[in-house]
């Protein structure tokens, strides 16, 4: 199991590759400079693209950023890279993650329970799902970010964690 990461933002014409190492032997830490210069979805769940830089292999997962989103990303995993001679440093990948026709966007106002404090929630969810799948998908994101959800209520992670200190002192 590969547990390397590489963050593609796609903001802007020449665009940084950031890789991500969670987890490496001490001084093997570094990031290679890279830039995506072209990303194209070939069929949905296969993607190609093309840009500048070292270092990536087969294996490795990128996260590209969904278009028109702040926060969200696309795991897609590198299941070809070839190096280019010319121009030099330049690359050319296929990239396969999930299968799907058209996703939205999403921006829900959500308030924690305990709190009060409002939170800008953004989640996607494919263009055919009703209201309850998109509920579905606005509480596993809610999830992923740490917040409680408890018989409808919703609870920040400053405010779970307070919680749950609370509790193991009683």
């Amino acid at each position: 199991m590969n547990i390397r990461s590489i963050a593609i933002n796609l903001i802007g014409d020449d665009i940084p590759l950031q890789k991500n190492y969670r987890k490496t032997s001490p001084g093997k830490r570094s990031a290679d400079a890279n830039s995506l210069l072209s990303f194209t979805s070939l069929n949905p769940g296969s993607f190609s693209a093309e840009g500048k830089g070292k270092g990536l292999e087969v294996g490795e997962t990128v996260f590209v950023s969904l278009k028109g989103s702040k926060t969200l990303s696309l795991p897609l995993m590198i299941k070809s890279i070839t190096y280019l001679i010319e121009p030099a440093d330049h690359w050319q990948a296929e990239l396969e993650g999930e299968s799907f026709g058209s996703l939205n966007i999403y921006t829900w106002q959500v308030n924690c329970d305990s709190c009060q404090q409002p939170y800008p929630l953004e989640f996607v969810s494919r263009s055919d799902d009703d209201s309850s799948a998109q509920i579905f998908h606005a509480e596993t994101r809610l999830t992923a970010l740490g917040w409680l959800l408890d018989n409808g209520q919703h609870i920040c992670p400053v405010c779970a964690s307070k919680e749950s200190r609370e509790s193991q002192l009683h």
